[in-house]
Protein backbone atom coordinates (compact mmCIF):
# COMPACT_ATOMS: atom_id res chain seq x y z
CA UNK A 1 0.00 0.00 0.00
CA UNK A 2 2.99 2.74 0.99
CA UNK A 3 4.23 1.76 -2.66
CA UNK A 4 0.96 2.51 -4.46
CA UNK A 5 0.74 5.60 -2.00
CA UNK A 6 3.94 6.89 -3.54
CA UNK A 7 2.94 5.85 -6.95
CA UNK A 8 0.08 7.77 -6.87
CA UNK A 9 1.72 10.55 -5.35
CA UNK A 10 4.25 10.66 -8.03
CA UNK A 11 1.53 10.88 -10.71
CA UNK A 12 -0.56 13.91 -8.98
CA UNK A 13 2.81 15.67 -9.33
CA UNK A 14 3.28 14.97 -12.63
CA UNK A 15 -0.33 16.38 -13.35
CA UNK A 16 -0.17 19.20 -11.84
CA UNK A 17 3.34 20.51 -12.17
CA UNK A 18 2.95 23.37 -13.86
CA UNK A 19 0.55 24.66 -10.89
CA UNK A 20 3.09 23.00 -8.54
CA UNK A 21 6.19 24.41 -9.67
CA UNK A 22 6.93 27.62 -7.94
CA UNK A 23 9.48 29.16 -10.66
CA UNK A 24 10.45 27.76 -14.56
CA UNK A 25 12.72 25.15 -14.57
CA UNK A 26 14.58 26.39 -17.49
CA UNK A 27 15.12 29.99 -17.00
CA UNK A 28 17.13 31.00 -14.87
CA UNK A 29 19.12 34.26 -13.33
CA UNK A 30 22.51 34.76 -12.97
CA UNK A 31 23.25 37.69 -11.86
CA UNK A 32 21.26 37.14 -8.31
CA UNK A 33 20.00 33.83 -7.74
CA UNK A 34 22.52 31.97 -8.54
CA UNK A 35 24.17 28.99 -5.85
CA UNK A 36 21.38 30.08 -3.41
CA UNK A 37 21.26 27.91 -0.38
CA UNK A 38 18.16 27.17 0.78
CA UNK A 39 15.51 29.24 1.82
CA UNK A 40 11.47 30.34 1.90
CA UNK A 41 11.89 31.49 -1.22
CA UNK A 42 13.87 28.79 -3.03
CA UNK A 43 12.87 25.63 -0.36
CA UNK A 44 16.03 23.65 -2.00
CA UNK A 45 17.93 26.49 -3.12
CA UNK A 46 19.15 27.31 -6.81
CA UNK A 47 21.78 25.55 -9.19
CA UNK A 48 24.70 26.96 -11.03
CA UNK A 49 23.00 28.67 -13.38
CA UNK A 50 20.19 30.27 -10.95
CA UNK A 51 17.00 28.31 -12.11
CA UNK A 52 15.18 26.73 -9.08
CA UNK A 53 16.22 23.00 -7.63
CA UNK A 54 13.01 22.14 -6.36
CA UNK A 55 10.76 23.67 -10.17
CA UNK A 56 13.56 21.29 -11.71
CA UNK A 57 12.41 18.12 -9.73
CA UNK A 58 8.71 18.73 -10.23
CA UNK A 59 9.28 18.95 -13.95
CA UNK A 60 11.86 15.63 -14.09
CA UNK A 61 9.24 14.05 -12.67
CA UNK A 62 6.73 15.06 -15.05
CA UNK A 63 8.98 13.93 -17.93
CA UNK A 64 9.91 11.01 -16.40
CA UNK A 65 6.14 9.67 -15.88
CA UNK A 66 4.50 11.28 -19.16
Amino acid sequence: MAGLAIVVALVVIAIFAEALAPYSPYVGDLRTTRLLPPSAAHWVGTDDQGRDILSRIIFGTRITLL
